[in-house]
């Protein structure tokens, strides 16, 4: 609620002077318990938005998406839209926490992420109408609009809950130099998924190996992650807990070419809904080289 209260100003200036339309979609919380703590944060930022009387303009749905996705589209004033997709909770963080995200501009990507907000919705209400249809419209309308001049050129493709196994095993074929990964948590998940490619990487192709996580998850304890760091280790994966600043970022890279951005906890979540999660593979020259040096600064590793 204090992160919502933070913004309203924003947002309503926003309606104010440009007349915008603002729809905020909620998914859940992964911390044990928050359901309800969730579902009462809603209604109660739901009725500080009538209080206000900007509930025609600034529309937080009744409905959950059932996704722990991070999205976010919005046009920029000159008749192109842009897609943020990544590891940031914008409507409950402090904006204190080490995230990662990416910002497209291309209209067909941009499209795509509208058309998995559309999915989202429609899984949750299963009515072809309202929000569900508004989007579904937009990202038809974007979807035909031309690529904006200038700008870095990737390819991109969305990436889904149960997709970003194979991301895994992908790195472990492919990588030559570096896989690197990052995840908030670090869960039971993380030895079948993450781990036990990386370390058949490093054994196949002496790649350089590099895990970095925020906490503990789950089953696992802090004893439990403690002996995981050097069973890594063992084999050539160092395994590594950041503590400043906070880990909240959930990435992977190999080599120098290919970055994957998400929402997922690579390292304890593994969906089997394919809207739990959304993430963006990025592939080109340099992008996951660039990454890797840009947190290789923040972590000093």
């Amino acid at each position: 609620m204090k992160a919502m209260e933070a913004l309203l100003p924003s947002l309503r200036e926003a309606i104010a002077a440009r007349g915008v339309q603002i729809d905020i979609l909620w998914g859940h919380s992964t911390a044990d318990g928050a359901e309800n703590s969730t579902s009462e944060t809603i209604e109660a930022c739901r009725r500080r938005i009538v209080d206000l009387g900007v509930e025609r303009s600034l529309r937080l749905h009744s409905f959950t998406t059932r996704s722990h996705a991070k999205l976010l589209v919005a046009d920029d004033g000159r008749g192109h839209f842009h897609a943020t997709v990544g590891s940031c909770n914008w409507l409950s963080t402090k904006f204190q926490a080490f995230e990662a995200s990416v910002r497209l501009t291309d209209p067909l990507i941009v499209a795509d992420v509208l058309k998995c907000l559309s999915e989202m919705a429609w899984n949750s209400t299963g009515r072809w109408a309202g929000i569900v249809a508004h989007l579904a419209g937009w990202a038809h309308n974007v979807e035909r609009q031309t690529s904006p001049a200038g700008g870095r050129k990737l390819d991109a493709r969305i990436v889904l809950g149960p997709q970003h196994a194979s991301l895994f095993e992908t790195a472990r074929d492919d990588a030559k130099e570096r896989i690197v990964m990052g995840s908030h948590r670090l869960g039971a998940a993380a030895e079948t998924v993450a781990l036990k490619p990386a370390r058949a990487a490093i054994a196949a192709n002496a790649v350089d190996a590099l895990v970095l996580y925020g906490r503990a998850s789950g089953p696992i304890d802090g004893g439990q992650a403690a002996s995981m760091t050097l069973d890594g280790h063992a084999s050539g994966l160092k395994v590594r807990r950041v503590y400043d600043p906070r880990m909240h970022a959930k990435f992977l890279l190999w080599d120098d070419g290919d970055l994957l951005i998400t929402s997922q906890n690579l390292l304890s979540a593994d969906p089997v809904s394919p809207w739990a999660e959304v993430g963006i593979h990025l592939k080109g020259a340099a992008v996951a080289r660039e990454f890797y040096g840009r947190i290789g600064a923040v972590f000093k590793y």
